[in-house]
């Protein structure tokens, strides 16, 4: 499976100001990144969903399923996370750690719904609805890693409401409009959990 980073030959990350800049000198959008993330998250979407239904119909094992999903949620968090951060050579050990931590967190949950596909307790449509949803994490990690990484450099920072009804908790963050960095709660400790689509704005330098 493709990954988003690091962007096309010639592409460079400036980290003052976080941002890429193109072959011509130009900034890229934080727009024109989004929407590259979200093709890739989509196309891991479509993965995840084929290999549920291949579990589902008994095609694959359990177990082979739950290897192959695990590997592709690893490289999904892992490219995030580095699009995020600039690249994979502005990936640390120290980011590779974090990212490994919060995959843990994900493995289990796979474990316990991989239990539970093998004890025929979910239906197929079941199935494939709740893989979908570990590739949808990756968007709010990203978010929030991008988060992580402008701490520092700017100022303040704003929650960006994009879903048409958003839940109760990202209503009332993004209303509190631009606050110093690192006030707001990160993307996804919220009602919408994973499926958060607010997104981070940030200004002001130090």
């Amino acid at each position: 499976m493709a990954v988003i980073a690091p962007p096309a030959t010639g592409f460079r990350w400036s980290p003052p100001s976080q941002r890429y800049v193109s072959p011509s000198g130009r900034f890229v959008s934080n727009d024109a990144v989004r929407n590259a993330l979200r093709k890739f998250v989509k196309r891991g979407e479509a993965r995840i969903a084929r290999l549920a239904a291949d579990v589902s119909e008994g095609r694959l094992s359990v177990k082979e399923w739950q290897r192959q999903t695990a590997d592709l949620l690893k490289r999904m968090h892992l490219s995030s996370a580095a699009a995020a951060k600039g690249g994979w050579a502005q990936m640390t050990p120290a980011d590779t750690g974090r990212v490994g931590g919060q995959l843990r967190g994900h493995y289990r949950y796979l474990d316990r719904f991989a239990r539970e596909i093998k004890a025929r307790r979910l239906s197929r449509k079941q199935i494939i609805a709740r893989s979908r949803l570990y590739a949808r994490a990756v968007t709010p990690k990203y978010e929030n890693d991008r988060r992580r990484a402008a701490i520092g450099v700017y100022a303040q920072e704003r929650r960006v409401r994009q879903a048409d009804e958003s839940c109760p908790t990202c209503v009332r963050e993004a209303a509190k409009g631009w606050v110093a960095m690192g006030t707001l709660l990160p993307l996804g400790e919220s009602e919408c959990r994973t499926g958060c689509l607010c997104r981070w704005e940030f200004r002001g330098r130090f």
